[in-house]
């Protein structure tokens, strides 16, 4: 694996890629400041400031621009370390880390890699650039929001297209994508993403859907502009643009979300999940989103929305049909969507009480939708997620090993529809596995190897 760091005047020209990075990462955002883009260019000249990006590439796919870093000078102190969560569990970030010397860092609010301050993985090499790529595929960044990001699976054969596939649901989704890279799919992706106000924000739930096409735009951007848990972008969407061949969806939010219904206008937002934040004491339930770094949800604005909302609680099954038939009659009747249903599994001590009975609940009803809808099929992920085991911090979270089974499903049931067998890089597959489930030990070795 090859990584390069570029900075001073090569840093400019990826503005737009890195304000995306800075404003919408948060599985890898360490500090998770969020800038203007005007502001973060205006930095770019600031002699105390030494900003730089991280590309990444290996045999096997050139992943692009998928890091961004800023070091204060003087005070040998990070103010920016982010990175895409397309290099999750490669070290990159670690090894960024310790090629900048361990510099002072503050992590603010959760992420899924935690670094240290002596390991510098040595199966990473340092490249310069614009150094020749021997890469057997590549990665396209498509630079458009909500790390909505176009990557290249391995085609023996060249003459055949690509099959485009927009993804859209949570950001664990994101783990399909080195699995997906073994086929000949091109995957762009809409996940949640955190807001202006360092909220994490999902925009796949049906009733937000509906609103993207159905409000006017004064009334997104007033409710955007009152809603901190929504932000200026919650509206937008790649779904109704995107020229793709086919749309895997997970409903998962659907399944999740509670829904708080206007009293002025009965429009209904969803928003958390398993709580009525109406029925919580505001100061506490306050003094919680502060501590979260949440901007916006203090005491003074949940008695505001407490007093301008009432509790709707999760979708009905039947709503939730209703949703699913406008979403099929909003997208051309040849592109078919592939739906990822949930777990039905209890899992120990979590407080999302009823879990399991709802996802049962809702899979029946996406079942049944299906079964009479054109061109809609599921990819059923209780096959493999099975018991406690399978599951990480919650039910809709797999362990990494089932996102290379899902993946694999989804791509025979993209083949199945295509009408042929999709090629299948076995290395890139290989690639995958290793990296995923390897100890840094064996990892390093195993990349040794590859060279």
């Amino acid at each position: 694996m090859r990584i390069e760091f570029r900075e001073g005047a090569a840093v400019p020209a990826d503005l737009s890629r890195i304000e995306e990075l800075i404003n919408r990462s948060n599985q890898l955002n360490f500090t998770k400041k969020r800038v203007a883009k005007d502001e973060l260019g205006a930095s770019f000249t600031d002699a105390a400031l030494r900003w730089g990006t991280v590309r990444v590439r290996d045999r096997f796919g050139d992943y692009g621009l998928v890091g961004v870093y800023c070091l204060n000078l003087p005070e040998n102190r990070l103010e920016q370390l982010v990175f895409s969560c397309r290099i999750l569990h490669l070290g990159v970030e670690q090894f960024t880390y310790a090629w900048l010397g361990f510099p002072a860092l503050e992590v603010q609010g959760e992420v899924a890699t935690e670094l240290n301050g002596t390991d510098k993985p040595d199966w990473i090499t340092l490249d310069s650039p614009g150094a020749e790529k021997d890469t057997a595929s590549t990665t396209t960044s498509t630079g458009t929001g909500n790390e909505r990001v176009s990557v290249g699976g391995q085609i023996p054969d060249k003459n055949r297209p690509k099959l485009r596939v927009l993804l859209k649901g949570g950001c664990d989704l994101g783990q399909l994508t080195p699995f997906l890279q073994a086929f000949a799919i091109d995957v762009q992706e809409e996940f949640n993403y955190v807001n202006e106000h360092q909220i994490p924000v999902h925009v796949e739930h049906t009733s937000l859907l509906r609103l993207t096409r159905e409000l006017p735009p004064s009334e997104q951007q007033r409710l955007a502009s009152k809603l901190p848990f929504l932000g200026e972008e919650a509206f937008s969407t790649n779904l109704w643009t995107a020229e793709v061949d086919a749309l895997v969806y997970s409903p998962l939010m659907d399944y999740t979300q509670e829904l708080y219904r206007e009293k002025a206008t009965g429009i209904a937002i969803p928003f958390g999940g398993y709580q009525n934040i109406l029925a919580t004491d505001a100061a506490t339930l306050g003094a919680k989103y502060v501590q979260r770094r949440f901007r916006g949800m203090d005491e003074d604005f949940l008695r505001r929305f407490k007093s301008e909302f009432e509790f709707g609680g999760q979708i009905s099954p039947a709503d939730f049909q209703a949703n699913l038939r406008w979403l099929r009659s909003q997208l051309p009747a040849a592109i078919p969507i592939f739906f990822l249903n949930g777990a039905e599994i209890e899992v120990p001590g979590s407080a999302e009480t009823g879990a399991a009975q709802r996802h049962a609940q809702m899979n029946q009803a996406l079942a049944k939708f299906i079964a009479s809808a054109d061109n809609c099929f599921i990819i059923d992920v209780r096959d493999f997620v099975r018991t406690p085991a399978d599951v990480t911090n919650n039910l809709r979270h797999y362990q990494r090993a089932h996102y290379r089974t899902l993946a694999q499903r989804l791509a025979q049931a993209l083949g199945a529809w295509h009408g042929r067998q999709l090629p299948h890089s076995v290395w890139t597959d290989l690639r995958a596995q290793v990296a995923s489930h390897l100890s840094s030990k064996l990892r390093n070795a195993w990349e040794k190897l590859q060279k």
